[in-house]
């Protein structure tokens, strides 16, 4: 049966018509339920309008069917999110359920059922599976209403005996027997039900519902990327692998079962081809021996034995060696295995290079001097090192800045100390030699270092001991490469002697300051506070701000050496937005605020969680945005408590910034800043044709550097498209709206709820065998083909959510003829591939592979020289945004919006 997501069901329907009817045009956001993330889904009233102008369509004119879409967009928010419907099927469906398991026949019945119902025709071939380990058994007597016209779909069903009637709006449409199915939309998500079923006998149906089915595949795949993910984190030749490139080669990993004793796993002799890891049995080394003619392995001797958690193959994989040993089971074994070719297809045919590179790197971000250069500096210094084999007790040649062990160990000259793989050192004058069984040695010398260095641009290694300084200012994050570097040729250097004052409390504020030698102390009133040495800095607010010193600074050592810039030198090498934007910063990072200091303004926002006001502090005039949220039976709503957590923890000058939050008995509030450019769709409408290169690169090169943050901390946003992209005054991006946002949690890559907005879900997410980070490539590659083609890839006329799912999952990616750009088709075809794995982004290096792509070079193709790049110049505020909001613009939708907590506001 179909389920759609319209609340007016067809008002006909042919007799036999297939029961996934016409839907209106609307859209809705599929969020979890208040209990949190356990692989389901819940409809909320939050709806998208989505009408296109016909004549628009007919026309086939791009700019006026894009005019046409948006200008129809808007929300409607009646329902809470976390409201459910009290007719929801399980709970009635319970009552008829009987202890009943399927036998050959009824699988074999379900799964042709299955086949022949056109959304399940769609899911994947472990659905079916999955389906079968869920399916539970209903009798239903004569003239009961198995499902009803209107209520939320939550079950599928396959006839097992008797018949039942389908009804639209209390017309009989149509007669279903043995072997059909109803329902097929339920296994992805729940709508409303587009006809209502009646027994017409007596009954008995195999069934399952949302919620069971995607339990199974979410327990079958945690168990399975569990299992895979502590293959791959067992490995040492892994063991330099961020995150992301360890979650690759977890999707990669295979299983071998081996049901006898005495089989062949790998012959001495041969070249490996895989890694080979014991998930269970026991399986036996041979060395020597003969293959007889049946393939049986005789003789030899005995050298190992390997159980469960140990793992072979390794070595000669990698450096393509032949086997040692012949490697046979002793018992039924399970094996976890790696192949030569996902190597190769992961990391390329240089996968041995790539890793050793990887180590080295990995090595190099130790340092923290070189671990703040950026990643194509950190890269051009590995690609200086060296490795070096070292024979058993042969001394480490000096002149080194910076050494780690590859292989073996390095010992002391006197035996005192030991570094084992992985460890480093740098600038050491101790003598160190090879260990026993000698040492590979990643070395960079010094005379490498510096040559690269300033081959870079830097004159001198004190210039990267600078910007360590200046990264280290949370402020000063939000500049680009570029300016802080040309920030950091700007220091002058001064030296203080003990007792001198660098400033004095009270003193005019003119000047940002880094310590490079020494210690200073800080003193307020004439009394010690702290003491700051080499690395440190103090003064930054100066640069911005008119603020006078809060506080004396002198020299403590007895020589300090100090690195200053002026103010008017620092702004100078800033845009004029960039300063504006870091001044804004600055007030944002007050949060000495509460509610009693804030006087409301307006609404300027109404949505399904809560109504969402400006408001400006009584005594500093400073303007924020405040939300309400009520608690539910006195706690707060989930997805809100997710939200201001997510929003907390990232500090981002495109993500919304959350300034604090308060608690009263009824309600949380979550005070942010306040954003007054309008949405991205309502600035889209006003420009009048599709989208250029350059404006599109602007707007998603921006997505990308959000996504991007995002992804390193491992938060997956699951809800992108133009909706939830703001705009600053200034017309730059600000992403909002986190209440499907999700943190993975540590060594999970993987999440199994069927979330967003169908236009935009990947299809890996519909499919429920669990996604992680790169659902949100695929929803970018959607958005950005809506900016330049003017609607959308898939399904764009369609609202049928069985047409919506069917096209996210197989339609093919067409451009419309007029769209010549074809770079921009490359980047969108990368970014919509349908298999994760090979989609744009989603390799081992990850989010740098978009970056690189041309689409984003198009008009910087020197930047490998000069540096200068789009990214560089979006996160200086260096370019012109394609629109900049001529005033405030916020929401018209505001009507109903109830303002009961004025007491709790000053």
């Amino acid at each position: 049966m179909g389920d759609t997501c319209s609340s007016c069901p067809p008002k006909d329907a042919p007799a036999g018509a297939p029961l996934d009817g016409p839907l209106e045009r609307t859209e809705p956001r599929l969020r979890e339920s208040d209990h949190g993330e356990k692989g389901t889904s819940v409809v909320t009233n939050s709806l998208v309008v989505n009408s296109l102008d016909p004549a628009a369509l007919a026309q086939g004119d791009a700019a006026n069917r894009r005019t046409a879409r948006f200008s129809q967009k808007e929300y409607r928010s009646n329902q809470p999110p976390d409201a459910v419907d009290d007719r929801l099927e399980h709970i009635k469906l319970a009552t008829y359920k009987t202890a009943k398991s399927p036998d050959a026949n009824a699988r074999d019945l379900i799964s042709k059922a299955m086949k022949s119902d056109r959304v399940c025709a769609m899911l994947e071939e472990g659905h079916v599976n999955s389906v079968l380990q869920a399916v539970e058994y209903f009798e239903f007597p004569a003239t009961t209403r198995v499902v009803r016209q209107g209520d939320t779909g939550e079950s599928f069903f396959v006839i097992d005996e008797g018949s039942l009637l389908v009804e639209v709006n209390g017309k009989v449409v149509n007669t279903m027997v043995r072997g059909q199915a109803f329902g097929g939309l339920a296994l992805l998500y729940k709508c409303p039900r587009t006809a209502s079923v009646t027994a017409q006998s007596a009954c008995g149906c195999w069934g399952v519902t949302f919620e069971t089915l995607h339990r199974v595949l979410e327990e079958t795949g945690k168990k399975r990327y569990a299992e895979n993910r502590k293959f791959v984190d067992s490995l040492r030749l892994f063991d330099a692998l961020t995150t992301r490139q360890r979650d690759c080669f977890a999707e990669e990993v295979f299983t071998e079962v081996f049901e006898t004793p005495g089989e062949r796993v790998v012959t001495q002799g041969e070249t490996s081809s895989a890694i080979h890891f014991v998930k269970s049995g026991e399986l036996q080394a041979f060395s020597g021996g003969t293959v007889s003619t049946k393939g049986k392995h005789e003789g030899g001797k005995e050298v190992a034995r390997f159980k469960a958690g140990e793992s072979f193959g390794e070595h000669s994989m990698l450096y393509q060696e032949p086997h040692q040993n012949t490697v046979i089971s002793v018992t039924k074994c399970e094996l976890l295995v790696i192949g030569r070719e996902s190597m190769i297809k992961v990391l390329g045919n240089d996968y041995k290079d790539f890793l050793e590179r990887n180590f080295l790197s990995a090595g190099l971000r130790k340092s923290q001097e070189i671990s703040h250069l950026n990643l194509e500096q950190q890269k051009a210094l590995v690609e200086t090192m060296t490795v070096k084999k070292l024979d058993a007790k042969e001394s480490v040649e000096s002149g080194l800045r910076f050494a780690i062990v590859v292989d073996g160990s390095l010992v002391t000259a006197d035996g005192k100390t030991n570094l084992p793989r992985g460890q480093w050192f740098e600038e050491d004058t101790v003598r160190r030699l090879a260990g026993a069984d000698g040492c590979r040695l990643g070395m960079l010398r010094k005379v490498d270092f510096d040559k690269t260095l300033k081959d870079l641009g830097f004159d001198s290694e004190e210039h990267t001991r600078k910007m360590m300084v200046v990264k280290k200012v949370p402020l000063f994050r939000f500049l680009s490469d570029t300016q802080v570097a040309d920030f950091v040729k700007a220091f002058v250097m001064k030296k203080y002697t003990k007792g001198q004052a660098v400033f004095k409390q009270g003193d005019p504020g003119q000047t940002f300051h880094g310590i490079g030698n020494g210690e200073v102390k800080i003193l307020i009133d004439g009394k010690l506070v702290r003491t700051m040495g080499a690395g440190a800095y103090f003064g930054e607010r100066a640069v911005l701000t008119d603020d006078k010193r809060s506080a004396t600074v002198e020299a403590s050592s007895l020589e300090c050496i100090i690195w200053s810039i002026d103010k008017t030198v620092f702004q100078q090498i800033l845009s004029e937005n960039m300063k504006k934007e870091l001044q804004q910063r600055i007030k944002l990072q007050d949060t000495n605020v509460i509610l009693k200091d804030l006087k409301h303004i307006k609404v300027v926002g109404v949505g399904a969680a809560g109504v969402v006001r400006l408001v400006e502090h009584k005594t500093t005039k400073m303007r924020y945005a405040l939300k309400r949220v009520k608690k539910k039976r006195g706690k707060i709503p989930e997805e809100v408590d997710r939200e201001r957590r997510l929003l907390a923890e990232n500090d981002h000058p495109m993500v919304m910034a959350m300034v604090k939050t308060f608690e009263t008995t009824k309600s949380v509030y979550m005070l942010t800043e306040l954003i007054t450019g309008g949405e991205l769709h309502g600035a889209i409408r006003k420009i009048p044709t599709v989208l250029t290169c350059a404006q599109a690169q602007f707007y998603i090169g921006s997505l990308v550097l959000v996504l991007e943050a995002l992804a390193d901390r491992m938060i997956v946003y699951r809800d992108l498209k133009p909706e939830n992209v703001m705009l600053d005054s200034q017309g730059y991006l600000k992403l909002v709206d986190f209440g499907i946002a999700k943190k993975l949690e540590e060594g999970k890559a993987q999440t199994f709820s069927v979330i967003g907005t169908p236009h935009y879900m990947a299809p890996e997410v519909l499919n429920g065998r669990g996604y992680g980070l790169e659902v949100d490539i695929w929803s970018l590659g959607v958005l950005l083909y809506e900016l330049v083609c003017g609607y959308l890839p898939f399904a764009d006329d369609k609202d049928d959510p069985t047409e919506v799912c069917q096209a996210v999952l197989k339609a093919p990616l067409k451009f419309p003829r007029r769209y010549k750009d074809q770079n921009g088709k490359d980047v969108m075809e990368g970014m919509m591939t349908r298999q994760p794995k090979k989609r744009l982004g989603c390799g081992i290096n990850s989010w740098e592979d978009i970056k690189m792509h041309s689409f984003f070079r198009v008009g910087y193709e020197g930047s490998a020289k000069t540096g200068i790049t789009l990214f560089t110049k979006i996160m200086g505020r260096e370019l012109e945004p394609p629109w900049k909001p001529a005033g405030e613009e916020y929401s018209d939708d505001t009507d109903g919006a109830t303002l009961s907590d004025a007491k709790e506001l000053g």
